[in-house]
């Protein structure tokens, strides 16, 4: 076996990590030159050098870089292998039958059957008279004034492109969460202004709504015949919309779901302090609201 230092696996040791390491340990030792212990500075040496080690864990953690690539570092192995097969996809799926059939073609024939159906009235006069009804008025429609307080600044909108998560499909445009996050910080100046433009005049560009549906399983166990009702479509957009619809998520105090932090849990327990202080009477309405994105009519 080779003999490696114990720094070799540690591609992001440097100069000033060996550097605060000898101080650290001259300032542990017994020194004669009392001058020069006392300028070390023994619980400051030791302070700095193990807060520096820290940081630059946790740097090597938090991004990746060719260095960690060159020495296959197994920290986040599970995380790395996904966005790996998220970019290049080496299995060998097998073929399952859809409805009968594993033709590709015709395959998503059915999906795209199946998902115009959804969140619609089923007939092609009720979905026009929708529309119709839409675009009526929508041309006398006027949204709220335009703040200066809610203008997008560049810091806000670096903050959004640095925590989007990487290792996700990209969209028609095929542009991924990497492109921005490793693009020139310009990038952020420019969206910036993009946002502003859009809020001013009141307009999104067309392409924000573009998509395409990818069909996952809903059962846990996969098996080779299913049919289309077994699937659920998932819409991936487009990178900078994404960006951009991050800064109008905003969330009740009264929301659980989907929320860091925040689960089913809290929601009970919010609920039985209410009723258990209440003194009184409490009436309950519960309403599922499961499948009400997709029994929406997406013409109205």
């Amino acid at each position: 076996m080779p003999i490696r230092s114990k720094s070799f696996y540690k591609f992001w040791w440097c100069q000033e990590l060996n550097t605060l390491k000898e101080n650290a340990v001259l300032s542990g030792k017994t020194l004669e030159d009392r001058d020069l212990a006392q300028s070390l500075r023994p619980h400051t040496s030791k302070l700095t050098y193990k807060r520096r080690i820290r940081e630059y864990e946790r740097q090597a953690r938090a991004v990746y870089t060719n260095d960690q690539h060159e020495a296959l570092l197994g920290k986040k192995g599970p995380a790395f292998w996904k966005c790996w097969r998220s970019k290049f996809d080496c299995k060998n799926r097998q073929d399952c039958l859809i409805d009968g059939t594993s033709n590709e073609k015709d395959t998503i024939e059915k999906f795209v059957d199946h998902f115009k159906k959804t969140g619609c009235n089923l007939t092609v006069s009720g979905n026009q008279a929708l529309y119709d009804k839409y675009v009526s008025r929508r041309s006398d429609y006027i949204g709220t004034c335009h703040n200066a307080d809610l203008e997008f600044d560049v810091s806000l909108v670096d903050n959004v492109i640095a925590d989007m998560k990487r290792g996700k499909a990209s969209g028609l445009d095929g542009l991924s969460a990497e492109h921005l996050q490793y693009s020139h910080p310009a990038i952020c100046l420019i969206l910036s202004k993009l946002f502003n433009f859009i809020i001013e005049v009141g307009y999104v560009p067309d392409d924000f709504g573009l998509a395409y549906t990818v069909p996952l399983p809903k059962i846990s166990n996969f098996n080779r015949s299913v049919t289309v009702d077994d699937f659920r479509g998932i819409s991936i957009s487009q990178v900078i919309s994404k960006v951009f619809e991050t800064f109008f998520l905003v969330s009740s105090d009264n929301k659980f779901g989907f929320k860091h932090g925040l689960s089913c849990s809290h929601a009970i327990y919010i609920l039985t302090s209410v009723v258990n202080g209440s003194g009184s009477t409490v009436n309950l309405c519960a309403l599922d609201v499961k499948k009400a994105f997709d029994r929406l009519n997406h013409y109205g």
